[in-house]
């Protein structure tokens, strides 16, 4: 048997027996264990005394006390010398566990993680903004800021230009007494009774607008008053047609409806564009022909107004200073 002297060296030094444990325990190798406890202990100061240690004698019992609990025998004496350490707490067997149980645990996350990995990438969850429209393309148009636009017509009196640009003299309102009495009076007879003459939009209205480069600037107005027209006559009765150089270029829509008025939009080559007047002049002719009114819409001053065009149609300014009465006046004056 193997056992350990405390007294002599242990204590004196300050190396105890769990030193010695813990250095088996770590540096071990196979072999005779009385052998390297030997060299072990000696390196760190420890006495060896070897052989068998005499088993002390057991004291002497005591009277027994009736009152006391009846004491236990003892059993075999334990054995004090230092068994083989079990390999599950050496060191190399410690160290090959931990690395087994973190491959264990490293495997699991792989595994773990490449299920996830795969379901992100397959399975990707609904996100909101996917089910919205796709913003268009930024351009310089998109970027710009709209320019405030000032109408030529005033919104106050836009409805009532409108109406006596397009309205049709027509003698059909109030039995006219005055004339009455005239026809009496020089004893003629009366076949037909005599009414005043009123304005009626109910023939509607045909736009001719000129989108030549130098109406271009105009567009837009050319556009609300297109609107404006079918909100006064009613949009089924308003009829449109476009051209940029000459009336005929819009084929049979250029000529309206019979008895229908007419009312066009353009420049009539004062900004730049060229204007015919022979195909004005005998546009107008054809318009006549079918029974219809012809009205010209400039925006340009009237001091800038061509001579033929006076003789071709009446005229009126097309800006902010216009006013019914204006429009009245100029649509009853007689080309020439």
């Amino acid at each position: 048997m193997t056992v350990i002297d405390d007294h002599a060296a242990g204590k004196a030094s300050g190396t105890w027996w769990g030193d010695l444990i813990r250095v088996l325990d770590a540096v071990r190798p196979g072999g005779s264990v009385a052998a390297t406890v030997d060299d072990v202990a000696e390196l760190l100061g420890l006495t060896v005394i070897r052989g068998d240690t005499p088993t002390p004698e057991p004291p002497e019992p005591r009277p027994s006390d009736p009152s006391a609990p009846p004491v236990a025998e003892s059993g075999p004496a334990e054995d004090l010398s230092v068994p083989p350490l079990p390999p599950e707490l050496s060191g190399r067997q410690a160290a090959r566990n931990d690395r087994e149980r973190t491959g264990r645990e490293h495997n699991e996350e792989e595994v773990v993680g490449g299920a996830l990995r795969r379901q992100w990438r397959e399975e990707p969850p609904p996100m909101p903004w996917t089910e919205a429209d796709k913003l268009g393309t930024a351009t310089v148009d998109r970027l710009r800021r709209a320019l405030p636009h000032t109408p030529l017509l005033r919104d106050g009196v836009l409805a009532g230009i409108v109406g006596a640009l397009v309205a049709r003299p027509v003698a059909d309102g109030e039995i006219d007494v005055e004339r009455l009495v005239e026809v009496l009076a020089h004893g003629r007879p009366v076949a037909v009774l005599p009414r005043r003459v009123r304005h009626s939009l109910r023939f509607g209205a045909h736009l001719l607008l000129d989108r030549g480069e130098a109406m271009f600037p105009f567009r837009r107005d050319q556009d609300d008053l297109e609107h404006a027209v079918g909100a006064v006559v009613g949009r089924t009765s308003r009829t449109t047609a476009r051209f940029v150089t000459s009336p005929f270029e819009a084929g049979k829509e250029a000529l309206p409806q019979r008895g229908r008025p007419v009312l066009v939009l353009s420049g009539f080559g004062i900004g730049g564009a060229h204007a015919d007047p022979a195909d004005w002049a005998r546009y107008a002719r054809r318009v006549r022909s079918r029974g219809s009114r012809l009205v010209g819409l400039v925006p340009f001053p009237e001091h800038r107004f061509p001579g033929w065009l006076r003789r071709t149609m009446p005229v009126v300014t097309w800006d902010r200073s216009t006013t019914v009465g204006a429009v009245h006046r100029a649509v009853a004056r007689r080309p020439g």
